[in-house]
């Protein structure tokens, strides 16, 4: 009787497990969807899509989403890749994208790192933002393309219209050549450009937002249509904080956790972010802007012969030249551009 209890009992277990099989919790619909957004991943990718959701799913919240999103034709959507070591391309990308759909064109988005090379003979319409990193190298996420499209396997491009954003350092000799070789090769492939290539050094925010304005007032243009996206309900966008626009947080703890004759000062720190919108997602990177040393500043404005009190004006908005060094403007070495200018 034992041994047949304890059989009935596996058997249960097993129709249980068979039951559960067949009846996952997405949807046909669903499925579908997953198993194209999952098509030709990469192992690494797959393992990388696969913590991502699982920290989601531990918080118990939903895959965020600002506006309901369908699947767009290439021949009327502006596709942005990014390729960038710092994540100063993919900040620039990700604005260019919001901007973009706020106005009501189709937008898709991609690291260089995650979009198949091959895929580009499908494209009409692409923005690329770029970064050099190091003497002329492509930033990490972008070796991949960068090696395809220089290569023999590049396929002719006449029917792609595009923009490159060169992110650089002119205080290297290859200043913006990653940016260089690809809007090169693309042109050689028969692309055309829908807006001139600009190349940016350290101090590029105003350059960036002209060439910005540059592509959305191109867009209209260039794009055949924009494809009607069904909207379900209103979404309200949460307030964007970026390097420009940062959110100003408490800082609940500031732990030092070294002991006290170490050498080194490590600290466990807690911020609020009540009230900003901001939701931490798995991969997310914190960037502190920190003020800039007072010694130091008084060191330069001693040196520069200012006495602090002078107005001057960054971004638009007037400071003392003290409060502007202090807490607006980095300080760093000069760059090329500036010795030859001066």
């Amino acid at each position: 009787m034992v041994c047949l209890h304890r059989q009935t009992q596996r058997m249960k277990i097993l129709h249980n497990m068979a039951a559960s099989a067949v009846a996952p919790p997405l949807d046909l619909a669903q499925t579908q969807k997953v198993r194209s957004a999952l098509d030709g991943l990469t192992p690494a990718q797959l393992q990388w899509v696969s913590g991502y959701a699982a920290g989601l799913a531990a918080r118990n919240e939903t895959l965020p989403s600002a506006i309901a999103e369908t699947a767009t034709d290439p021949s009327n959507t502006m596709t942005i890749l990014y390729g960038s070591q710092t994540g100063n391309g993919r900040a620039i990308a990700e604005e260019l994208k919001q901007s973009a759909v706020s106005r009501g064109f189709a937008v898709r988005l991609f690291s260089l790192a995650d979009y198949r090379p091959a895929n580009i003979k499908r494209e009409t319409l692409i923005s690329l933002v770029v970064s050099t990193h190091g003497e002329g190298d492509p930033p990490d996420d972008a070796e991949l393309f960068h090696e395809f499209l220089l290569s023999g396997k590049a396929p002719p491009l006449k029917q792609l219209k595009y923009s490159v954003l060169a992110l650089g350092d002119s205080s290297y000799v290859n200043f913006c050549q990653t940016g260089r070789d690809l809007d090169a090769r693309l042109s050689e492939l028969g692309a055309a450009r829908f807006v001139p290539t600009i190349e940016c050094d350290l101090d590029y925010d105003e350059t960036v937002a002209a060439w910005a304005d540059d592509v959305l007032e191109a867009l209209p243009k260039v794009l055949e249509s924009v494809p009607s996206v069904p909207r379900l309900h209103a979404v309200k966008r949460p307030a964007v904080y970026n390097r420009h626009r940062p959110f100003e947080a408490v800082v609940l703890t500031n732990q030092k956790i070294t002991g006290a004759n170490s050498t080194k000062d490590v600290r466990h720190i807690e911020l609020s972010l009540e009230d900003s919108g901001l939701i931490y997602e798995p991969g997310d990177s914190l960037a502190v802007i920190a003020d800039n040393p007072p010694q130091l500043v008084e060191e330069l404005l001693e040196t520069l012969d200012f006495s602090g009190s002078e107005e001057v004006e960054v971004q638009g908005a007037a400071f003392t030249i003290r409060d502007a060094l202090r807490a607006k403007l980095e300080i760093t070495v000069p760059n090329l551009g500036f010795l030859k200018a001066y």
